[in-house]
């Protein structure tokens, strides 16, 4: 389940500020950083990123400047914007570090969290090469909460 922080009602306020101001979605959505977590954790909306073990296999490098499409009105009657695709895969060292892969966190450089996800299974990077990608998707409307992320084609 997707756990969201108490940050993250305030970057919605921001967004929508700058929705109107501008008409665009760019503002504080983006620039936001996808962290991956090596680490089961119970997680809840005041969990400081300091009490996560960010991923530390060979070659991962944190997705800063997520971005996010248009607003898509689902069947339901919620909205979603889903994030552009973000991809992690393990990269050929001597010393190859493994690491479980058991969820993530939308980050700002300050550290601040606005939301995370634990994985109802790990996914394992343990090759050069092993990697996956990650969609995600926040939803507004009676499913708020739900998780809709997706991972992408895990190796």
């Amino acid at each position: 389940m997707m756990i969201l922080s108490s940050n993250f009602n305030s970057l919605l306020a921001a967004a929508a500020a700058a929705h109107v101001g501008s008409g665009g979605y760019s503002g504080p959505l983006y620039n936001l950083q996808l962290a991956l977590l090596s680490a089961q954790i119970q997680i809840g909306p005041q969990t400081p990123f300091s009490q996560m073990t960010e991923a530390n296999f060979s070659g991962y490098v944190r997705a800063t400047g997520v971005t996010w499409g248009n607003p898509i009105y689902q069947a339901d009657g919620t909205a979603s914007i889903l994030s552009a695709l973000e991809t992690f895969i393990a990269q050929a060292q001597s010393n190859f570090v493994q690491n479980s892969i058991w969820g993530y966190a939308l980050i700002d450089g300050a550290g601040n969290v606005f939301l995370a996800e634990m994985f109802a299974q790990p996914v394992p990077i343990q090759a050069p090469g092993d990697g996956f990608g990650l969609v995600l998707a926040l939803n507004f409307g009676q499913n708020n909460g739900n998780s809709y992320s997706q991972i992408i084609a895990a190796t």
